[in-house]
Parts: structure tokens; sequence; C-alpha cells
């Protein structure tokens, strides 16, 4: 399952994230919106706030489980609580000014909730601290301009409870080839949690894919990350990806939500994102050993 915070090609961070049949996982401006005016350095800006944004809302709702967040000089830390490195990361918020970020601080609040962690910077950016592991990619759409695709047949999204969590954490680790038990720990908190859409879809009443949107404001402005949206092998090629991303982002679109952003993992993933209207933007490098 994805989550907004990816320290590997894991896209949940945002995330994520569809790995199979397309996946996922300084400030905006919010008066702009994702539209083809906005240039593409403006719409990466309001992206990487946003992600940011809801990193935050991420480690706030896992804080029973011993996740957090914390805003320091420069950076914005989130903890998911789980010792699974993508799911603890720090978003550096000065595009250019390294020297506001107190790496020491960054390091003790990790360590005193004991969990693997790593850093994202703007794409590109000059960083001193840790090894870049890899370069995550990020796409956008204006909510406003999904198209409306047809339903594939005999497929059912609906929206995924807590009594949903053995049959959706189930498909979440066959579909990125994970082991149950973490992906259950982080599918818990939010099945059922205010502003997060976690999603089923079924094939012939048979449990065939997940994903799940998450809305945030702040910063980047009122968007909705996607992340996670992954199905069954047996079930690919038949439409249920789009089927799910469209769901999610007409969901956020009605509630109020203007931009929405996600992470592919590889080409056929933006492929598959880009026929729904998305277009790629700068990401995000990754750090880690900092």
């Amino acid at each position: 399952m994805t989550g907004p915070h990816g320290e590997s090609c894991d896209p949940r961070q945002s995330g994520g994230p569809p790995r199979s049949e397309g996946t996922t996982g300084g400030a905006g401006d919010r008066s702009r919106g994702a539209g083809s005016a906005s240039r593409p350095d403006d719409l990466a800006r309001r992206v990487r706030a946003a992600h940011a944004d809801l990193a935050e809302r991420e480690g706030r709702l896992r804080e029973r489980g011993g996740g957090g967040a914390v805003q320091l000089p420069g950076i914005r830390l989130m903890s998911s609580g789980l010792r699974v490195p993508q799911w603890n990361s720090a978003d550096v918020t000065a595009d250019t000014e390294v020297d506001a970020v107190d790496i020491a601080a960054v390091r003790r609040w990790y360590a005193e909730r004991d969990v693997p962690w790593g850093i994202r910077v703007p794409q590109g950016m000059a960083w001193p601290y840790g090894r870049k592991l890899l370069t995550k990619r990020a796409m956008a759409l204006a909510t406003a301009d999904l198209p409306e695709p047809a339903e594939p047949g005999g497929v059912l999204v609906r929206p995924a409870g807590p009594a949903d969590l053995e049959a959706y954490a189930r498909v979440d680790a066959a579909a990125f080839d994970e082991e149950l038990g973490p992906i259950t720990d982080y599918a818990r908190p939010i099945l059922g949690a205010d502003g997060f859409r976690p999603v089923l879809a079924t094939a012939g009443g048979e449990a065939a894919g997940v994903g799940y949107g998450a809305l945030s404001t702040g910063a980047g402005g009122p968007s909705v990350g996607i992340f996670g949206v992954g199905v069954l092998p047996e079930h690919r090629r038949r439409g249920i990806g789009a089927a799910l991303t469209g769901h999610l982002v007409r969901w956020a679109r009605d509630e109020g939500a203007d931009l929405a952003w996600l992470n592919p993992d590889d080409d056929r993933a933006a492929r598959l994102y880009a026929r729904l209207g998305f277009r790629e933007v700068p990401g995000f490098d990754v750090y880690v050993d900092a």
C-alpha cells in the first residue's frame, strides 16, 4: 500500500501509490490551479507543498501508534511509527536555503522514534547530507479537467471501511508483492478516517483492486494525493486502475480539492495517468543515511 512518504521506489507516499496497472505513490501559489495555464515550476512547487501537507496529516493520524509530525526551519518531518523506511520521511521546504535546515535536530527527532527515515528534496537541488537513493516522479491534474471514462464492465468501485481491513490489506499486499503484516498495520488507521478515501474494486463479486485518496490544505492549497492504486495480476489490463483513480479524483473534486497529484513508479504507470489528464512535473530526489 502506498502513502506520501517514499524513501524507496515503493510509491507509498505518496503516496503513495499503481505499481500494477499503473502505480502510485517551497510553498505553492494557492490562487493557481493545476490547469494548462500553470507554469511547470509553479505547479511543481505546489505539488511539493501538498505532498508535505499530507505527510504531516498522516503523521498526526498515526500519533497513537508512535507516529507524529513536526515543522522545523526549512523542513517538515513525519513518522508513521512503523519501522519501514519509506513510511517515515522529511520534506525540505527551503528550495535554496540548505543552511536553514538543522540536520542534527532532524536526526534527533527520528532517533527518539527509533525508525528508519529519509529526506525528500526538490528534484535537482544540491543536498549535502546522506546519499541519493532515487528520484521520485510526480504528476498533477486539475480535478476539473478529469475526463469521464467509461467504467469497465462488471467492476464496482466502492469506499472501504474498517470492516474491509482484511480484504483491503490482502489485495494491497498481493498487488504490490509485499508482506501482509506491515500492510495491515499501515492501512488500519486510514480506513474510516476523516479526509481519507480508501476504495475497493470488485470484479464479478471478488476483490480485485485497491487505492486511497487523502485530502490536504495548507501551503499546497486544497489538494488530494492518490496512493496505493494496485490491481491483482489476474484482473489487470481491464481498466480497473483507471477506474480507481477516476473515482478518487471525482470524490476529491466534490470535497473541494482543485489539484490531484500522485507519484508514478515507471513509464507504464505514467502513460496510464497521462490518459486521465495528469501531466508530469519535477518531483523529488530522495536521500537516506543522512
